[in-house]
């Protein structure tokens, strides 16, 4: 079981139709991952150029530009910079297949002290061509070839090698001492003399607005 880690950021490695859209859908699916926390470049690319409808050997597949990779990238590494200062768990999903690819990313989590980890995917290369000729977005095979061969199945960076269809789990972070007691009061619909007298007998009482422990400390 591979377990994933919040206030991290996780830079998904791999050819196009290895999983990485599967392995996002069970995150979603499985831990209710919200969209916010994944970047993806082919999502960016629909937003700015739109799709293309295209024709192969296997029929009709959604094809999308490339043109605007330069603005994409742009765009990805402002957004990326904006979520690793505030701290936030990140998915990025673009292929990203080689350390020459990864390293932007690696120094923007940096920069900020965020944990960073490659998590690089692959299955033979033989199942991949056979999920690509199976998908609305399709890619050439020739592309596949080609991203195979400059695909890098390491890293100097933290990594794991995986299959996308692996089971995992997340883990959240809890910045309060699990030793702590804690009192959580909502809305008390009126019944404020019951509120004060649980207070009490907690050991807390109300002066001026403000929660006080018996030690006269405001909380």
């Amino acid at each position: 079981m591979n377990e994933l880690k919040t206030n991290t950021l996780y830079i998904l490695s791999g050819v196009p139709s290895v999983g990485k859209s599967t392995f996002i859908e069970n995150l979603k699916t499985n831990f209710e991952l919200p969209n916010n926390c994944i970047l993806s470049t082919d999502e960016l690319r629909k937003q700015f150029v739109g799709t293309n409808n295209s024709l192969d050997e296997f029929g009709v597949y959604e094809s999308i530009s490339q043109e605007a990779n330069p603005l994409i990238f742009d765009v990805l590494k402002r957004v990326l910079n904006f979520r690793m200062q505030e701290g936030l768990t990140t998915f990025l999903d673009s292929t990203a297949l080689n350390d020459e690819m990864r390293k932007d990313y690696v120094d923007i989590a940096r920069k900020h002290n965020m944990e960073v980890e490659i998590l690089i995917f692959d299955r033979d290369i033989e199942e991949i061509k056979k999920s690509n000729s199976q998908r609305i977005k399709r890619v050439p095979e020739y592309v596949i070839d080609r991203m195979y061969n400059d695909f890098q199945k390491d890293s100097i960076y933290p990594h794991r090698l995986l299959n996308p269809f692996d089971e995992f789990t997340l883990e959240t972070k809890f910045l309060i001492d699990e030793n702590v007691k804690l009192f959580i009061v909502g809305d008390i619909h009126g019944l404020y003399e019951d509120m004060e007298n649980l207070l009490d007998k907690e050991g807390f009482f109300i002066e001026n607005d403000c929660i006080f422990n018996k030690v006269k400390t405001c909380i």
